[in-house]
């Protein structure tokens, strides 16, 4: 997490230079990150049921005579 306010902001990547803004932007950094990580799994989820769904229609279609 601090690699990422780092890689942002680097003249300020320390509490001793800042807090105030430090703790903001780490708050920052931890709420998008939280928010990629989630919205990649939802991503994963959905490819899955499209996958099942794609998987269970050509079992369907292949015991159906």
């Amino acid at each position: 997490m601090v690699e990422c306010t780092t890689l942002y902001f680097p003249p300020c990547n320390t509490k001793q230079d800042c807090p105030a803004l430090y703790t903001t932007l780490l708050l920052i950094c931890i709420t998008v990150c939280d928010a990629v990580i989630k919205l990649v799994a939802e991503l994963l989820i959905i490819e899955l049921e499209i996958a099942r769904a794609n998987t269970s229609k050509e079992v369907e279609s292949r015991t159906i005579p």
